[in-house]
């Protein structure tokens, strides 16, 4: 295979090179002209390839020492921002003269207003009553058309809000006139009734025009107009002491106002704000008025109206709180449902056992906190608020123990110790499952120390002196058997156990001691039984101890015991001269 090299001269080095290579490929050979054409077009090539490198060499700011060199701050080359100028004040002529129409519509406002309360006041004797009624309505009609009538033209709606707020606000001063000038109390119309009638209409009308309008000025007239009418109303009623647990709807009426409703979005938008603050308003006032009723005494009567008026009111803040995802609600429901159930026990009366029976509102608790997540809409809004409501709960029914205690006539007599023993044992059992649910290990060792006291206080109520001691020993043995447990019970239950065990023991053995050294005569060998028995039930369950879980001191402890358990048993054997053949073996 061949080609004429020469006329292929011109034809692009490329172009030369990819033929011979070709050539080479199909086996042929390259002849002398072909070989030097070929290495003078790669020359060339390697000299154009090279120019156009140099010419794409970086240059100025893009050369490598350019790009090494330190880069000046901004600020010096950006000029300065000039100042902002001073925005002059605005003259007094200019103010009026940008607002007139505005400051003379209210203006006219508050002249009108005064005018027909004035007229009210002092009407003219010449007009009998139904003509001066009629006189305050026209004036109300026609301010009321004007401004529907100008709130519909786009240049006229600032004045027609003026005209509409007028027409508003003498809605009140229309119905008093009513009341005053019609003489309405002489056709069988209580006043009361006339109050809630009037306070409703006004809450009517100023709720639909703080809809339309998307006035929140006009929600708060609303919501006055509500609570006025129906405090007027439970007036007329005469509902007596019930007064403050039948104000408790009011504060659900005004929690439904901050509800999301599909139909109506513009209402919550306008009520919602104020609408919480009238909430709290009314739920203070009616467990106030249900705390401080005018014919109220301390008793089961007063308890009951407070217990329907917190149930009411715990109902509406737990809605609060879930509707709002508000941990104020979620506080105020909690004490609320905490008020209802201490309300409920003491209007039934129960004394001397109140204390006990407030110990399952700490069950409540410990459910609200645990079993509330799994509902889907509460979440973990009541976990942790409930918690802490769980120990005020304990200290409650502590506190409120000792209360009844002190009914009995005596603290420290056996009944008193009874009750205590009965709280003391439900605050064990209660804070025993509260650790479970919680993993917490203060609360089960906690538990553990409230079971304690309580079996302490039980011996204390019953007639088991002078082997209180001997009968304390369980608990030791308790506490034993918990710490030798696997170790997620003993790391929850008995996180201390030496304080634990130890204290058992020594509760036990200086109770023992104590009934043997009060004795009015030792030289007698029954005072000496119960601390032998008691040191040696002692030493038996630290060797117990040392067996299941090796404990450092529990050896010890335990040889002590015996040693103290074989000292009161030879004294209480009154062996006289024979003790020293009773001495232990190598105590020289």
């Amino acid at each position: 295979m061949g080609a004429d090299w020469q006329n292929l001269t011109g034809k692009g080095g490329n172009y030369l090179v990819e033929r011979a290579a070709a050539i080479q490929a199909a086996g042929g050979s390259l002849s002398s002209v072909a070989s030097r054409l070929i290495e003078e077009e790669v020359q060339r090539l390697k000299y154009l390839l090279n120019e156009e490198l140099a010419r794409l060499e970086p240059a100025g700011d893009l050369t490598p020492a350019a790009i090494a060199a330190p880069v000046p701050p901004a600020s010096a080359s950006v000029p300065p921002v000039p100042p902002v100028p001073r925005i002059t004040a605005q003259s007094m002529r200019e103010f009026f003269a940008d607002r007139s129409i505005l400051i003379i519509s209210y203006v006219g406002a508050f002249l009108l207003i005064v005018a027909t309360l004035l007229f009210e006041l002092d009407a003219f004797t010449a007009l009998n009553g139904t003509a001066r009624f009629i006189g305050v309505l026209a004036l109300d009609v026609v301010f009321g058309l004007a401004g529907w009538l100008c709130f519909r033209l786009p240049s006229m709606r600032l004045v027609g809000r003026t005209y509409v707020a007028i027409s508003a606000l003498m809605v009140p001063l229309m119905l008093i006139a009513a009341w005053s000038f019609l003489v309405l109390e002489q056709y069988g119309l209580h006043r009361d009734l006339a109050v809630a009638l009037a306070g409703l209409a006004c809450a009517l009308l100023y709720g639909a025009l703080a809809w339309r309008l998307q006035s929140e000025g006009y929600a708060v007239l609303s919501m006055l107009g509500l609570g006025i009418g129906w405090v007027a109303a439970l007036e007329f009623l005469g509902v007596g002491n019930w007064v403050g647990p039948l104000m408790t709807p009011l504060a659900a009426a005004y929690l439904a106002l901050t509800y999301r409703w599909a139909r109506f979005p513009a209402l919550r938008a306008v009520f919602s704000r104020f609408a919480v603050w009238a909430m709290h308003g009314a739920a203070i006032i009616a467990l106030g008025l249900a705390l401080t009723g005018p014919a109220l005494r301390p008793g089961p009567d007063q308890w009951r109206l407070i217990a329907v008026a917190a149930l009411v009111l715990a109902l509406v803040y737990v809605g609060h709180a879930l509707l709002e995802r508000s941990p104020l609600g979620a506080v105020v429901g909690l004490a609320m449902i905490g008020l209802t159930w201490v309300a409920a026990v003491s209007a039934v009366d129960p004394e001397p056992w109140t204390g006990f029976l407030m110990t399952p509102l700490i069950g409540l608790y410990i459910a609200v906190a645990y079993e509330s997540p799994r509902v889907r809409w509460a979440g973990k809004l009541f976990t942790s608020w409930a918690e802490l409501y769980v120990h005020a709960a304990v200290v409650l029914a502590l506190l409120w123990t000792i209360h009844s205690a002190d009914t009995t006539g005596d603290l420290l007599g056996d009944q008193a110790w009874q009750l205590y023993a009965a709280t003391l044992a439900a605050i064990a059992g209660f804070y025993a499952i509260f650790a479970i649910r919680s993993k917490e290990r203060f609360v089960g060792l906690t538990s553990m120390v409230a079971l304690g006291l309580a079996w302490l206080c039980l011996l204390n109520g019953v007639n088991t002196w002078p082997w209180r001691g001997l009968a304390f020993t369980p608990v030791m043995a308790f506490y034993v058997f918990v710490a030798s447990r696997r170790p997620a019970i003993r790391g929850l239950f008995a996180s201390e156990p030496e304080a634990l065990i130890t204290g058992a023991a020594a509760t036990a053995a200086v109770w023992s001691v104590y009934a043997t050294f009060s004795a009015s005569d030792l030289s007698a060998g029954a005072p000496w039984y119960p601390t032998t028995a008691t040191l040696g039930v002692v030493a038996l369950l630290y060797g117990i101890d040392t067996w299941l879980r090796r404990g450092e001191i529990s050896p010890v402890v335990s040889m002590a015991a015996f040693l103290g358990a074989w000292i009161a048993g030879v004294s209480g054997l009154q062996l006289d001269n024979w003790r020293g053949l009773a001495r232990l073996p190598g105590d020289q």
